[in-house]
């Protein structure tokens, strides 16, 4: 009898599991939510502890004591030099209002034929020794140019706007609307950019009065700016970082599935995308540091409303870092929207993936974990 050879062979159940990354839109909702969470904690932090607390051991009242002493003195010198002159009844610290008043008075000379003094430019660049020959060419190069005529080193208001500016100082007649436009323009872009450059002028090349020198107490008063400047920056970054080890360190760590607040808000889980795990503190420790630098551009609006928008742009270590994280946020999205798996930088660099709890708990059963 012919003898038979038989081979066993395992037939054994193959199980494809397809895993499904978050889509893009819940992934850009879970970035969203955990810089809500990031930002609104580090505005806290930043205005009700560190930043009030930074303020009581430098003696920030002292500096503001200081600074308002040194800008009195400053502009002493140039209501003494009759270059600033103070609106009636009105402090002499209210410089907001009485360069209006200057403006007003400045006016009156071009339209009234007022005294001379009023023409604070002539006053410094003529009798002040700020530079005679740069009085004519102030106006020349003066933008709006319409608003002047300038012949044989003379200088004169167009006699449209003169008309126009008339009832500003006729108090039986009101200003026309056309007449309050241009106004507006010739104090804002005329007059307020002549005097800053006035103001540079004097800052460079000193003014004084009554033994008070203007240069002097201008520094004063930018060295006090300069460590308030510090003091923010410094409460930012400590405000900012604190958050993130709250957020980022601290309850992914406290967290069985190492999940940051907004995962836990989104029931969202991360895992490794080689091996199908829920990360380890060790890597959810790591991936803090790609928070730190995508949340970063925050930094920007934690001073806000401390300080207005237009002073937060002359920060600008703030305004730096918080443009570099931007353009690291925009280059996670663009990756996130041209990735297969709808991976961001983060997911990249850090060999992991979001996912829902619904595909997770598809991975524990394929791996034979009862639910």
């Amino acid at each position: 009898m012919e003898e038979s050879t038989y081979h066993a062979i395992d037939k054994r159940e193959v199980k494809t599991l397809d895993i499904f990354p978050l889509g893009r839109g819940k992934r850009v909702l879970s970035y969203l939510a955990d810089f809500f969470l990031t930002l609104i904690l580090s505005m806290t932090l930043f205005h009700l502890a560190v930043y009030p607390l930074g303020r009581l051991i430098v003696g920030y009242d002292s500096w503001m004591k200081e600074f308002d002493e040194a800008s009195l003195k400053r502009d002493s010198v140039l209501y003494g030099n009759e270059l600033l002159f103070a609106k009636k009844n009105q402090e002499p610290n209210s410089l907001g209002e009485n360069l209006e008043e200057t403006c007003l008075k400045y006016t009156s000379y071009f339209v009234n034929g007022g005294e001379e003094k009023y023409e604070v430019f002539k006053t410094y660049y003529v009798k002040l020794g700020g530079g005679a020959e740069s009085y004519p060419k102030i106006y020349e190069t003066a933008y709006p140019q319409e608003f002047f005529v300038v012949s044989d080193g003379a200088v004169s208001l167009k006699e449209t706007y003169i008309e126009e500016f008339k009832p500003l100082f006729d108090y039986k007649d009101t200003i026309s609307s056309q007449g309050e436009r241009d106004y507006k323009t010739f104090q804002k872009h005329v007059f307020l950019n002549l005097y800053d450059d006035m103001l540079a002028s004097i800052k460079k090349n000193d003014l004084s009065y009554n033994g008070i020198s203007y240069k002097a107490e201008q520094s004063r008063v930018d060295k006090i700016i300069r460590q308030d400047d510090a003091l923010l920056i410094f409460s930012s970054f400590i405000a900012y970082f604190t958050s993130i080890v709250l957020l980022f360190i601290a309850i992914p760590m406290a967290s069985r599935s190492s999940k940051t607040l907004g995962m836990i808000f989104l029931r969202n889980n991360r895992i490794e995308s080689d091996s199908l795990k829920i990360i380890g503190k060790g890597r959810a420790a790591m991936l803090s540091i790609f928070y730190f630098a995508l949340n970063a551009w925050m930094l920007f609006f934690l001073p806000f409303p401390q300080l207005d928008i237009n002073t937060l742009f002359s920060v600008p270590i703030l305004l730096s870092v918080s443009g570099i994280s931007l353009i690291l946020v925009i280059a996670s999205l663009l990756t996130l929207l041209f990735d297969r798996y709808n991976r961001s930088l983060t997911d990249i660099f850090s060999r992991s993936v979001l996912v829902d709890e619904k595909t997770l708990d598809e991975i524990y059963r394929a791996k034979g974990y009862k639910i």
